[in-house]
């Protein structure tokens, strides 16, 4: 499942034709970037979120604080639906149906309702009243991080994180769902109905792709710059569809869940990439950490870090595997000393590193301790 943020006024127009988007100001095509750095790297990041979205994935959409919220509870999650893009499509200036939506959401999917309930769950309920956890594994870490934050058009949820926003929706509906048809749904002031004005086709084109990895090789080849985000963004653009990288990455087992920047703790880090995969046999969850220099004995550190977030947000983490994974173009044996000792300590018996070379070829190793 995958959190979208919409506004009052904009969410009419994401029902009436049925997508979702991301935004932002200062775009530019992959083929001729234009841009600075800065503003490069944040687009790569956007780009790797919604990368991260397949066909089939559960769409959950945030409502932003309406006008009339005069119990002061703040947004609310409504859904739920589904992808049915392949892939995003993009569109430079991202100026989609002129004069109705004010942000340009050059990144857009196409989704349909799945499981639709009129009634939403509230900012307040969610995230304070805490009246639905009896843990501390049943509190939705993601979505209160990035309220935290505030900038993330796109936000993973964990599995079990989508589960409890679905208990939520069920409880608070008391079971109850629209039903599927008429399949086309609006937002009155507080809660989802059925609706008679829709829009069948969607008006622009949904097949415009641009591939990130010509620029990765750019800058891998012919700069000086850091491009990790470009390399999570080509990971996410990737896994899951191209079936020989993913296979090289995650031998013998099937990708059940692929997330990237999981918010990991209230200082704001994050897991560049999370990937859950199972086998007949197992379970795993890959903490994958992504460099442009070379891993050192401080990577170790920060793997350890994240590896007791998870041990300590993750409810039965102890039927998974977890294997932490380093992707650099070199690593230091200060890593390899360091990860050993921490992994004893975990009572994790191996590890991957992945070295990465100028050609996007990634060969992996792994490592009992």
């Amino acid at each position: 499942m995958h959190l979208f943020i919409v506004g009052q006024d904009t969410l009419p127009i994401h029902l009436r034709y049925s997508f979702v988007g991301v935004h932002k100001p200062n775009d530019c095509s992959w083929d001729n970037v234009t841009i600075n750095p800065s503003s490069e790297n944040s687009q790569a990041s956007m780009y790797a979120d919604i990368c991260r979205v397949h066909t089939g994935d559960e769409i959950l959409l945030y409502l932003e604080r309406t006008t009339n919220d005069n119990l002061r509870e703040g947004g609310r999650f409504l859904g739920i639906f589904e992808v049915v893009s392949d892939r995003l499509f993009y569109e430079p200036d991202g100026a989609y149906i002129p004069n109705t939506i004010d942000r340009n959401l050059i990144y857009r999917l196409q989704i349909r309702p799945k499981i639709i309930y009129p009634n939403g769950v509230t900012e307040w309920q969610a995230m304070d009243e805490m009246t639905d956890f009896d843990s501390v594994h049943d509190i939705p870490w993601s979505i209160i991080y990035r309220k935290m934050t505030g900038s993330r058009g796109c936000t993973p949820l964990l599995p079990h994180e989508s589960d409890i926003i679905k208990k939520m929706l069920d409880l608070r509906n008391h079971g109850q769902i629209l039903h599927e048809y008429p399949i086309y749904y609006d937002f009155n002031s507080q809660m989802l109905a059925h609706s008679n004005d829709y829009t069948e086709e969607y008006l622009e084109s949904t097949t415009n792709f641009q591939d990130i990895r010509p620029r990765l090789l750019h800058l891998i080849n012919h700069s000086t710059r850091k491009w990790e985000s470009h390399l999570q963004a080509y990971l996410m653009q990737e896994i899951k569809r191209n079936i020989e990288l993913t296979n090289n990455l995650f031998p013998q087992t099937q990708v059940t869940w692929l997330g990237n920047e999981i918010y990991a703790g209230a200082g704001m880090q994050r897991i560049d990439i999370l990937v859950y995969s199972e086998n007949t046999l197992n379970k795993f969850i890959h903490l994958i950490e992504l460099k442009s220099v070379e891993a050192n004995e401080d990577t170790a550190g920060q793997v350890n870090r994240y590896i007791k977030w998870l041990k300590a947000h993750i409810p039965g983490i102890s039927v998974h595997q977890i294997i932490p994974t380093i992707i650099a173009p070199a690593i230091n044996d200060t890593y390899n000393n360091s990860i050993r000792t921490f992994l004893k300590g975990h009572g994790i018996n191996q590890y991957r590193n992945v070295i990465v070379d100028n050609n996007l070829n990634f060969e992996q190793t792994i490592h009992l301790v």
